[in-house]
């Protein structure tokens, strides 16, 4: 079960955001990124060329390659070799965690599968094969997609396996078009709304996940053009030209953020030479440095971002603040 931010926590994060160590406050001169800092550990490298992550359960899950030869990889958090579990993918631009498993879409068919290590890939869009678009999201049980053809967002709900564990499977449950958006991107998911950029990216807007053919709401234009979206539980975080905001506090001003990500009760956000990172009760600090930084994703007090380092490289930040030693 996932753990909401109170108010205090939001207000805190919005008097800690200019703090030494951290990126400077809205308006405020920026400083350069300590080009000295290493994550706490190299997850893989040779990877190549990253397209997105997820991270699920004890797995990272990497989409690498050119767009129209794209390869999904799981690397254990916990340090071994990377493991290839499906070629030839067109198209795609986002993964969805579900469990210990992945989705992904694939655009020479429109359709979603389902990749888990060790046990293969499977459809999960079963009833509306052929709509699924480049964008996909997820929130517990429940998988969202864009559909090209018209900007709708839809729903559907993924029944648990059959005496495998709890892991979701086909077939998909309960289809439900949540809404029309103009040319949605960067689909988002938490517990109450799925949140996604349109208007050529510039609109932060959401739906309910709990319509139906509802009016997109325009949550933020202020952020200029859209660079990504994350939410969990009732939180969502959002970077742009304009500056980076959780929620209704705004984080920082600088506009060259390419990633951000919720991390449990943290959160981080990523230029491309630095990676930023929050933990409950600390400041925004900077907490790695990379070359070519491109994705960021956020698990229970951990951020994991992939760049260009070493041929392509995923690499894990601890933001769990030391332990104090008794005196």
């Amino acid at each position: 079960m996932r753990r909401l931010w109170s108010s205090s926590l939001l207000v805190a994060l919005a008097t800690l955001v200019g703090c030494a160590g951290g990126p400077a406050p809205p308006g405020g001169d920026e400083a350069p990124a300590d080009t000295g800092l290493e994550p706490t550990a190299v997850l893989a490298t040779n990877v190549g060329s990253v397209a997105d992550l997820a991270l699920a359960g004890d797995t990272v899950y990497a989409l690498i390659g050119s767009p129209d030869a794209l390869s999904l990889i799981a690397v254990p958090m916990a340090g071994g070799p990377a493991t290839t579990l499906t070629t030839g993918i067109e198209g795609a631009r986002s993964l969805a965690g579900f469990g210990n498993s992945c989705a992904y879409p694939d655009q020479s068919t429109g359709d979603a599968y389902l990749a888990t290590p060790g046990q293969g890939t499977e459809l999960i869009s079963k009833g509306f094969s052929g709509e699924v678009g480049p964008w996909i999201a997820s929130e517990g049980q429940v998988f969202f997609y864009a559909r090209p053809s018209d900007g709708v967002i839809a729903s559907v709900g993924l029944s648990a396996s059959g005496g495998g564990g709890d892991e979701p499977t086909a077939p998909p449950q309960l289809l439900k078009p949540l809404g029309t958006a103009g040319d949605p991107e960067l689909l988002a998911a938490g517990e109450e709304h799925v949140y996604f950029a349109q208007d050529n990216r510039s609109v932060l807007a959401r739906l309910p996940v709990g319509g139906t053919d509802e009016t997109p709401e325009a949550v933020t234009t202020t952020l200029g053009t859209l660079t990504d979206v994350d939410a969990t539980g009732s939180r969502y975080i959002a970077a742009g030209t304009g500056g980076v905001r959780i929620g209704e506090v705004s984080l920082t001003s600088r506009g060259d953020v390419v990633a951000v990500a919720l991390a449990g009760e943290g959160l981080g956000y990523a230029t491309r030479d630095a990676v930023y990172g929050v933990a409950e009760g600390t400041s925004v600090a900077e907490v790695a440095n990379g070359e070519g930084i491109s994705h960021l994703v956020g698990g229970e007090g951990v951020l994991v971002f992939a760049d260009d380092t070493g041929g392509g490289r995923i690499a894990l930040v601890d933001l769990t603040p030391p332990s104090e030693e008794p005196g």
